[in-house]
C-alpha cells in the first residue's frame, strides 16, 4: 500500500503534454485507443462530459489537480478498474461511481469530502480504498 502526504508536492510521469486541456486530454485518449490515462499534477478545474466516452479506459489518474466534481459521465467506465482523484478540491463524488463495478483500486484521499456516495459497498473488487484526509 502506498500512501502519499496531501501537502508533499507530487510530480508524476505525464503521458500526454504539460498544459494541455482537459478535453484535449479526453479527445487524444479517444483518438489513441490507450487504457491508461494520467491526467495528474495539469491544474485541471473540470473535467468533460466527454470522458464517459472513453469506455476502453481501465486506469485513470486525476490526482494533484483542482477538481471540485466529477462528472456523472463517469459511471460509463464500466471497464475502469484503477480510480485516482487523490489531492483535488472534490466536495462530493458522483454516484454514477458506482457503476464502475470492476474498480480494484479506488483513491480520493486529500480532498474535501464528507460523505461517499450510497451504494459504494457495491463495489465488491476493491483491493485498495484511500479516503483518507
Amino acid at each position: 500500500v502506498v500512501r502519499f502526504d496531501c501537502h508533499a508536492e507530487r510530480r508524476a510521469d505525464v503521458a500526454m503534454g504539460a498544459g494541455a486541456s482537459a478535453v484535449k486530454l479526453v479527445e487524444e485518449a479517444k483518438e489513441s485507443g490507450v487504457t491508461e490515462i494520467d491526467m495528474s499534477s495539469k491544474k485541471i478545474a473540470e473535467l468533460p462530459d466527454s470522458i464517459g466516452e472513453l469506455r476502453h479506459i481501465l486506469k485513470l489518474n486525476l490526482a494533484n489537480n483542482k477538481l471540485k466534481y466529477i462528472p456523472d459521465t463517469i459511471g460509463n467506465l464500466k471497464q475502469l478498474v484503477a480510480f485516482n482523484a487523490f489531492n483535488n478540491k472534490l466536495v462530493e463524488l458522483t454516484p454514477s461511481i458506482t457503476n464502475c463495478s470492476d474498480i480494484e483500486e479506488f483513491n480520493v484521499s486529500c480532498n474535501k469530502l464528507t460523505v461517499l456516495p450510497r451504494g459504494i459497498g457495491s463495489l465488491h473488487h476493491i483491493m485498495f480504498l484511500d479516503v483518507s484526509n
